[in-house]
């Protein structure tokens, strides 16, 4: 009986202190495109401890820095609101990506799958195609099309307009002149000139800004 569990035991044994003496690979990625790998100690609220393959201690990096980290195996420990918020403006648009091995790949359309495990972006290469799936650390870049103009467009309609109230709260001494229709009749009209040219320079700036300094990709 006693060879039996001898028998069991000793290769669990091995395979167990296998596992625990396996190098463990955790890379970062971070903002600028660069990446550096060795184990992922601890995150906190705002920063990554990280031991480099080679350095004998930790390295902390602040969380503002990395687009995001993982363990080489499909899971993520962090990524960050500006890249899930940059997919959200994306989802639903066309637009292309390379991958890291120089492939371009344009689409129709894109959905968002940053989960946790096996995070990746689907996609349609033309409207009548099935969707397809990339995972997140095969992709160099996202670019999006033209269409993502639309968020300038909103960009600058809420500037014109904030201005043109503004403009026009201005023309008030105090919250009494309110209460005086002919007052406010007349300044609502002086107003209108100014919103007219608001406006259309506001959204018109804020578009030609977006085409070419916009975070399109």
């Amino acid at each position: 009986m006693l060879q039996i569990e001898m028998k069991f035991f000793l290769p669990s044994l091995f395979v167990v202190s296998c596992l625990y003496s396996a190098p463990v690979h955790h890379e970062i990625v971070f903002e600028g495109g660069e990446t550096i790998s060795g184990r992922v100690a601890r995150i906190t609220g705002d920063s990554l401890y990280f031991q480099p393959f080679g350095l004998p201690s930790q390295v902390a990096f602040s969380l503002e820095d990395v687009l995001y980290s993982h363990d080489g195996e499909g899971r993520l420990f962090h990524i960050s609101q500006r890249l899930k918020d940059f997919i959200q403006k994306a989802v639903g648009r066309g637009g292309t990506i390379t991958t890291k091995d120089g492939q371009v790949i344009p689409y129709v359309d894109l959905e968002d799958e940053l989960f946790m495990h096996s995070p990746g972006l689907a996609f349609r290469v033309t409207d009548s195609d099935p969707k397809e799936h990339i995972n997140l650390w095969s992709i160099h870049k996202l670019t999006v099309d033209h269409t993502l103009s639309e968020y300038a467009v909103r960009k600058g309609f809420y500037a014109g307009s904030g201005l043109a109230l503004l403009s026009f709260l201005l023309k008030f001494d105090s919250f009494r002149q309110f209460l005086n229709f002919n007052k406010l009749y007349s300044n609502t009209m002086d107003v209108y000139p100014s919103a007219v040219t608001f406006l259309p320079l506001m959204t018109t700036g804020w578009v030609i800004y977006d085409l070419f300094r916009g975070d399109r990709e």
